[in-house]
């Protein structure tokens, strides 16, 4: 059974698996799910528009307890116990009200007080194309356009995911057997943002060096745009629609 929230009291079991949380946008497909693993951990995986489990976005690093369930508490904190009973993993969200929810963006929000947000994961589908005449809009449709990442965010096309992961690294994953087909090679880094500067070039920042982890080296072309295509190419154009620079992933994402 798939449901978006936990009320307190409720909890996601392993390894029965058979309960699980998904977020999603009204009226589309799910764009990600948590899981209670065979192994204990707690993770958040996107989905395909059929419903498969992608890459994993987050999880509570909690792997090495088979058995192991999560609770949303009465008191407001939302816990990872073993089959002892032993906390692995808490949100910290003790006195705070409202549950455990994964919102319509991906979002997997804990409690908060009197407005305030308890603890959120972070793991965010951005909104990624122009919004067209009608001012509506939604993920994952054409033209999708870049608006920068933070980690455990993500965007997708129609044949692949962009998620920058915990580990620092950006990776691109075709949908259809989740393939990593492209990254920025920066895993084991401290990159807090990829971002797309003034001058225009795309830089991957916070590297933990004093440079940056990755960029793409399209400096001098201010009021270019990133584009996260429905191909599964990743391309900048500068304000004239050149191409400067591409992931050339348009093959590999559709094979």
């Amino acid at each position: 059974m798939q449901i978006n929230q936990l009320a307190p009291g409720q909890g996601l079991k392993s390894p029965d698996g058979s309960q699980s949380m998904q977020g999603g946008w009204p009226g589309q497909a799910s764009v990600d799910q948590l899981v209670m693993q065979t192994d204990g951990n707690l993770v958040v995986y996107a989905l395909t528009p059929s419903g498969s489990m992608g890459p994993a976005i987050w999880s509570s690093g909690t792997w090495g307890h088979p058995g192991a369930h999560a609770i949303a508490q009465d008191d407001g904190n939302f816990v990872v116990y073993d089959t002892n009973g032993s906390a692995l993993w808490a949100s910290g969200t003790w006195g705070s009200s409202g549950g455990t929810r994964l919102l319509a963006d991906g979002d997997l929000l804990v409690g908060g007080v009197a407005g305030r947000l308890g603890w959120a994961s972070g793991t965010r589908e951005k909104p990624s194309q122009w919004c067209p005449a009608n001012g509506s809009w939604g993920p994952g449709l054409d033209p999708t356009t870049f608006v920068g990442l933070e980690p455990r965010e993500w965007m997708q096309s129609p044949n692949a995911w962009l998620v920058f992961q915990p580990d620092g690294n950006v990776v691109m994953y075709r949908k259809r057997d989740n393939a990593p087909i492209w990254s920025t090679g920066t895993w084991g880094t401290h990159s807090t943002d990829l971002f797309l500067q003034g001058d225009g070039n795309l830089v991957l920042n916070g590297s933990g060096y004093g440079y940056p982890g990755w960029a793409s080296g399209t400096w001098g072309h201010p009021g270019d745009h990133a584009v996260f295509q429905t191909d599964g190419n990743f391309v900048i154009y500068d304000a004239n629609g050149t191409a400067l620079w591409s992931s050339g992933t348009w093959q590999t994402a559709n094979q």
